[in-house]
């Protein structure tokens, strides 16, 4: 999966934010990954929604690191670029 397949509102309708920056998109997904599964551990009990937003974030999560990796990377050299 690539950035902008993540980022897709269509794809992901529950867990994708419009107007923020693809970094501040994966930081808020896991942060949500991490408050979901605490939840579903200490034995809550999922909505349907909560289910279909657990099943999203559960895709997402499989390519989160690479694209964070991604997003800094493209983030460092910028900085180095303005200098």
């Amino acid at each position: 999966m690539n950035l902008n397949e993540y980022l897709d509102a269509a794809r992901f309708p529950l867990t994708t934010q419009r107007g923020v920056s693809a970094k501040e998109q994966l930081l808020i997904d896991a942060s949500h990954h991490d408050r979901l599964t605490e939840f579903l551990e200490d034995g809550g009990i999922s909505t349907a929604e909560e289910q279909k937003r657990w099943d999203e974030l559960q895709e997402k999560m499989q390519h989160h690191a690479k694209l964070t990796a991604e997003v800094t990377l493209a983030e460092t050299k910028r900085e180095v670029a303005d200098g």
